[in-house]
């Protein structure tokens, strides 16, 4: 902390290359332009001097009400006025407080609620359009804290201390102007008091404001851990790492709590000195009046000392406020932070090309360079190569070569350091990112799917029809196996509608019963000879009433489609093969011209790769595909390869011409495969061999794919 340059700020300087970039934080008093910020998001200039008027036209009928009951008990106007005068006229001085009172704390809490709105949504939509770079180097934690804890200081707490800490200076000024009026000696002895008030709060404030900064950082470790944890529970169990990473979270919460017990002693420190402070005034104050007792009236001098003794309380409240209110406007410091990232490009622009953009899906890298951050060395190092329309390209490399890269490049995820990169002769520096990103679609290694239901996950924006849908799962192969899932769910909602009827039949029959045995009950002592049985329809006059069945009354249920199939958080009711050809279908949806597959199939078993590696060849034939291949088998087969070597293009050529080069990488990789696979993957490449006619023969029935369809099916019934 730096006590002697309190109006020193910050900025810590990144350090270049850095995995994750330290928490900055600012250092000495809340800059006006937080100030600024936070008045701009309330509405402004005007709202800032609506509540000067409220304030201090509430503070000013405050003081009148206490400087009339002297007028009154000095009889001032004379014995001419009755005590219904006076009291009538203090009456209305209080009622006029009270309603200037509610009227400033209505507006300000109005005002507060739309200021912590404007600022919530504007960090907000600044942490949707934030670079991936950003989400790289910043932990979630401190995301998670600023859109909760520090959005919470200013939603509840913020306005209210600074109307509070307002109020107090401004009640403070009164009460001194109240006493300079009557006997104006105390103000000259209260100068140096008033001082010492001054020095002790800029003292604390330098700790308190610091300890404020200190205790947001240090929750953000917190957060992150506890979220960490939660999706590696599997991870931390497997390696028994429970106890380790529990000690790590107990030694995060109490490098937090540690803030928090520095922020008590402080105030116990100030609170020591004020009180000191305080009684040193009203001391003064009573030694003012004995001396001046000659020449002020009783009634002035009771005003006086009360307000003296008042202002002991008042000058308390006062810097702790207004110390709170400076130390909660930290958490508009942190949330403005977040509210001005450098956003991704533009959505659209008015350059962007027609819907109908690309309509050949030709691809040109020249002279591409791209990193990830600045100060880190390149990953794509004059990436040169161009891509056919409707070509199918396999990219391969050893780890690091730069194949995921490739794929950030075209997405614009990191923008070029250098380069152009074509799609149909149009330069996608050019193009406004939506423009461009809807135009593409994408099937990740891990496939990205929401809560929710099927129709949800393929079509969220509902541009496209039911049967459209349905049509691109067939195509995908997922149709049958999303109907296995669908006669389960019917199946147990059945099971459901079964239990629940039997549940209310006996607990009406239960009813009857109890209705029956108090009817016994009532007629023993004037009926003895007839008692009454809880059976239905006895003929002796008590009938039970049959109960009709729940829900036949009601509206009938909308039948359920193989689009109302719900879907888990993750997809964690699917397998990892069904999730990728959902993500398949979502492409066949959108028919999207060029479609890049990022190891697709790297996680799924050699049956779902075959029936995936088909799909991609029976329905993408008119898209531009580019592949990364975890197994060379499902690229051999392809127009062409990209070999990629440290961020370069090693080799590109078809895979036949690739394998005849001696000691050639593309030959290399092949060769390490086995020689049995090595084999047959050269046969593959010459066109000796097919391989879909050796892995997975191709159905000519349509009875044939319905069945292979249901058994695919049949492991997520069970699951689910």
């Amino acid at each position: 902390m730096d006590h002697h340059h309190p109006d020193a700020k910050k900025k810590k300087k990144k350090k270049a290359g850095t995995l994750v970039v330290k928490e900055e934080r600012e250092l000495g008093q809340v800059s006006m332009e937080v100030i600024s910020a936070y008045t701009v998001a309330c509405g402004g200039t005007m709202v800032l001097v609506v509540l000067m008027f409220l304030w201090i036209g509430t503070q000013a009928l405050s003081q009148a009400a206490n400087f009339w009951i002297t007028v009154w008990t000095e009889g001032m106007l004379g014995d001419g006025y009755s005590v219904e005068f006076y009291l009538g006229i203090y009456v209305g001085w209080t009622i006029a407080q009270s309603i200037g009172e509610f009227l400033s704390s209505l507006y300000f809490a109005l005002k507060g609620i739309k200021g912590a709105q404007y600022l919530h949504n504007k960090m907000f939509r600044a942490l949707l359009r934030a670079p991936m770079r950003f989400y790289n180097e910043t932990p979630l934690g401190r995301i998670i804290n600023r859109l909760t804890k520090d959005q919470a200081d200013i939603d509840r707490n913020l306005s209210r201390m600074i109307a509070l800490a307002v109020r107090g200076v401004l009640s403070l000024l009164g009460t001194m102007i109240i006493i300079g009026i009557v006997t104006p000696f105390i103000l000259i002895m209260f100068a140096p008091v008033l001082y010492l008030f001054w020095y002790a709060y800029q003292y604390f404030q330098c700790t308190a404001r610091e300890v404020k900064r200190l205790d947001s950082i240090t929750r953000s470790p917190i957060y992150a851990q506890f979220n960490q944890c939660l999706d590696g529970t599997s991870s931390i169990r497997a390696y028994r790492a429970q106890s380790r990473l529990i000690d790590d979270f107990y030694m995060k919460v109490d490098n937090n709590v540690r803030m928090y017990l520095t922020m008590i002693s402080a105030n116990r420190w100030l609170g020591l000195r004020l009180e000191f402070l305080g009684a040193l005034i009203a001391v003064t104050a009573a030694f003012v009046v004995v001396l001046t007792r000659d020449s002020v009236q009783p009634g002035a001098a009771g005003l006086a000392l009360s307000q003296a003794f008042a202002i002991t309380g008042v000058l308390n409240l006062v810097v702790r406020l207004t110390s709170a209110a400076e130390n909660s406007l930290n958490a508009v410091e942190r949330v403005r932070e977040y509210g001005e990232i450098e956003a991704e490009a533009a959505p659209r622009l008015k350059s962007d090309p027609g819907k109908s953009w690309p309509s050949n899906g030709e691809i040109s890298f020249e002279n591409v360079q791209m990193r990830y951050r600045p100060g880190l060395p390149l990953v794509l190092r004059g990436l040169t190569f161009n891509v056919k329309p409707t070509e199918k390209i396999g990219i391969v490399g050893r780890t690091g070569a730069g194949k995921s890269s490739l794929f950030v490049a075209i997405y614009r995820l990191v923008e070029l350091a250098s380069g152009k990169i074509y799609i149909d002769g149009v330069d996608t520096a050019n193009i406004g990112l939506q423009s461009l990103r809807e135009k593409l679609s994408i099937i990740p290694q891990d496939p990205v799917l929401f809560r929710g239901s099927i129709r949800f996950n393929m079509d969220p924006f509902n541009n496209f029809e039911d049967e459209d849908i349905i049509r691109a799962l067939r195509r995908s192969h997922l149709l049958g196996a999303l109907k296995s899932i669908l006669k389960g769910m019917k199946k147990k909602k059945a099971e459901d509608r079964i239990k629940k009827r039997e549940a209310a039949l006996k607990k009406r029959e239960d009813e009857i019963k109890a209705a029956a045995e108090e009817k016994n009950r009532m007629c023993s002592g004037c009926c003895p000879t007839r008692s009454v049985d809880s059976s239905i329809n006895r003929g002796d006059g008590y009938v039970s009433v049959p109960m009709p069945f729940p829900g036949e009354d009601e509206e009938k249920e909308k039948e359920l489609t193989v689009l109302d199939v719900e879907v888990e958080a993750s997809g964690e009711n699917f397998s990892v093969g069904q999730r990728q050809l959902l993500c398949m279908a979502r492409a066949l949806l959108r028919h999207s011209k060029i479609l890049v597959l990022d190891e697709a199939t790297a996680a799924v078993d050699t049956k779902t790769d075959d029936l995936i590696q088909r799909t991609i060849r029976d329905e993408f034939k008119d898209c531009t595909l580019l592949t990364i291949a975890h197994r060379i088998n499902t690229i051999i087969y392809y127009d062409r390869i990209l070999v990629m070597d440290h961020g370069r293009v090693a080799e590109f050529d078809t895979p036949d011409n690739l394998l005849h080069i001696k000691d050639g990488v593309f030959s290399s990789l092949v060769d390490d495969t086995g020689p049995e696979v090595s084999k047959f993957l050269r046969d593959v490449a010459s066109g000796a061999v097919n391989p879909f006619d050796l892995n997975v023969p191709e159905p000519k029935e349509d009875e044939k794919k319905e069945d292979e369809q249901k058994e695919d099916g049949k492991k997520s019934q069970d699951e689910y």
